[in-house]
């Protein structure tokens, strides 16, 4: 199979941090987002692995091309082209095989099973058009849009509007498989969305099937839900929750990165201990440093005399001037 990771995403409700750095290279503890998504399949093999690029598209290429020689970039051009744009952009590449993985390089997923081999399984055994790796989640609906069954388990549509005969909505989660056949009714080139041809094929009688898995899935699109994802992270590295994930990723592509290290919480005195500290050992705390909730630091942070710190993302290379006092916000 061929792999394509979506990268050309806009990040516009992060902005104006997106005016420096793409989304899919914003990181989740350390990681670029786009390789917590790429790390389930770095174990396997595929014969190419692409990265659409479009906003920032050097800066993507700067921020993931460390962590992975073999990433082909492809850039959608002088717009974005959405899902099925980037789909049909790349065709040449993806149609030299039956099946490929079609892989969104934000939002931010954990499981612990391993869900590609069975996906994959699952896709070449029923022969589907496409099949969608889903979740459950209470906002299924409502925030986000759904991937809707009946009773047999049939896909009915993907969207926010619920169909009579549905009974059940799932999230999904941003991994999926396709059939080469999709190319027979995407749209050859422009900026277009794979679900819209997806809904319509489904109306007229193509399978599109789904692969539950269990695994938590959390939106990165604002900054509140930015730190709320970072917030949940650490509790569940806290619980040893979907560790084989995170424990495994974080070895893999930040082993600098610790939580809670004693060797940093022995210099601030007790009572300015934050709840948790996830920093890169390259952190320098100055004298009179107060930490509460979490902090989060990227990697060659310094923190000057006298900051007050209260449930914070510090990206890379900051050096946090004397007095300074942030509170639930990502600092950049």
């Amino acid at each position: 199979m061929n792999l394509l990771l979506l990268g050309a995403g806009l990040g516009t409700r992060l902005k104006p941090i997106t005016h420096k750095i793409p989304k899919p290279a914003l990181p989740i503890l350390n990681i670029p987002m786009l390789l917590w998504n790429y790390f389930y399949f770095k174990d396997f093999f595929y014969k190419n692995i692409l990265v659409n690029t479009y906003h920032l598209e050097e800066t993507l290429r700067d921020k993931i091309s460390p962590y992975n020689s073999h990433f082909i970039f492809s850039s959608d051009g002088k717009e974005v082209l959405g899902t099925g744009g980037a789909i049909s952009n790349n065709k040449d590449i993806l149609i030299t095989d039956e099946h490929f993985w079609v892989v969104n390089g934000d939002g931010f997923f954990l499981a612990d099973a391993p869900f590609v081999e069975a996906t994959e399984e699952r896709h070449l055994k029923t022969q589907a058009l496409c099949t969608l790796v889903v979740c459950e989640h209470p906002d299924v609906g409502t925030k986000f849009g759904g991937v809707w069954v009946d009773a047999k388990g049939v896909v009915l549509s993907i969207g926010k509007k619920r169909p009579a005969a549905a009974v059940k909505g799932y999230h999904f989660t941003g991994f999926r498989i396709l059939s080469k056949d999709i190319f027979t009714t995407l749209p050859a080139r422009g900026a277009h969305e794979l679900f819209d041809t997806l809904n319509a094929c489904i109306e007229n009688g193509a399978r599109v099937e789904i692969q539950q898995v269990d695994g938590a899935f959390f939106e990165t699109g604002n900054e509140a839900d930015y730190l709320h994802t970072h917030q949940q992270a650490l509790e569940f590295l806290k619980a040893k929750k979907y560790s084989a994930v995170l424990h495994a990723a974080l070895k893999a592509y930040s082993p600098e990165s610790r939580l809670n290290a004693p060797e940093f919480l022995l210099k601030l005195q007790p009572q300015e201990n934050p709840k948790d500290l996830f920093c890169d050992e390259r952190f320098r705390i100055f004298e009179g440093t107060q930490m509460q909730g979490f902090v989060v630091t990227g990697k060659n942070v310094t923190t000057r005399e006298n900051c007050i710190f209260k449930n914070v993302v510090i990206l890379d290379n900051m050096d946090i001037p004397p007095n300074s006092q942030f509170q639930n916000c990502i600092i950049y």
